[in-house]
């Protein structure tokens, strides 16, 4: 028997007690059961941590270039940027991924229409934030 499972957005913390519990589950089942397991749970991509000064310098720069942040629902889907969180400071942001208005697509869907309008803005954003974060290391 085989069973598989998926643990999407999970905490840090619950990301190592999750299979640490699987396989306990597992084990307790061998053993009344008189059976054999092998049990491995891989935990998927982490969930994104954005850091707090690297939200706070996405944000000025955001209100800088004349950009109004919002805040958006949390996704459970995978992301590959969480590795980078995950060893470095930084913060994640949905640049115009529609017109306003207009319908919404999901994310990494073959479906997805980015309003190209955005691509100016984005290029703005990211260079503000480059600049804030670049400016005050190097007088270091």
């Amino acid at each position: 028997m085989s069973i598989r499972f998926v643990t999407p957005g999970l905490s840090a913390p619950r990301r190592t007690s999750v299979p640490e519990s699987v396989t306990a589950l597992f084990t307790f089942f061998r053993i009344t059961s008189g059976g054999s397991s092998i049990s491995s749970v891989p935990c998927g991509v982490p969930p994104v941590v954005n850091h707090p000064e690297a939200v706070k310098d996405l944000g000025l720069s955001a209100t800088e270039v004349g950009t109004a942040p919002v805040t958006t629902q949390t996704s459970l889907g995978g992301e590959d940027f969480a590795w980078y969180v995950a060893g470095l400071p930084g913060a994640m942001a949905r640049l115009g991924p529609r017109t306003p208005g207009g319908p919404t697509f999901d994310l990494h869907q073959g479906d997805l229409v980015v309003d190209e309008r955005a691509v100016a803005g984005a290029a703005r954003l990211l260079a503000t934030v480059a600049a804030h974060v670049i400016k005050p290391q190097a007088a270091v």
